[in-house]
């Protein structure tokens, strides 16, 4: 989180919902939460979460700066007709998420 929020506004951060993952093969649930930065391991039941995923796969996409690498020190990224048209055609999912 440290290296990602620079790189966007305050807002972004609050606008974001709480992202649950459960692990399948440790059998955990995690939180992701983008308002505090924090990854915490949680008490909740596998379809109550948001994503499934392995240890391996989670672990990885955490440990590279996906957008850094993309927006090279920018929002430019985000701003990339390929990506606004993508968020567009995404905008009642995402909606729906903040409310």
């Amino acid at each position: 989180m440290d290296k990602v929020r620079p790189y966007f506004p305050w807002f972004v951060f609050r606008m974001v919902a709480l992202i649950y993952f459960h692990i399948y093969d440790l059998g955990k649930a995690v939180c992701f939460n983008l308002r505090r930065g924090t990854v915490e391991v949680i008490n909740r039941r596998k379809s109550d979460c948001d994503i499934e995923v392995g240890s391996q796969a989670l672990w990885y996409a955490f440990k590279f700066a996906w957008v850094l690498a993309r927006s090279n020190g920018t929002c430019s990224a985000l701003l990339a007709r390929r990506s606004l048209s993508f968020w567009w055609s995404k905008r009642q999912e995402i909606l729906d998420r903040l409310a």
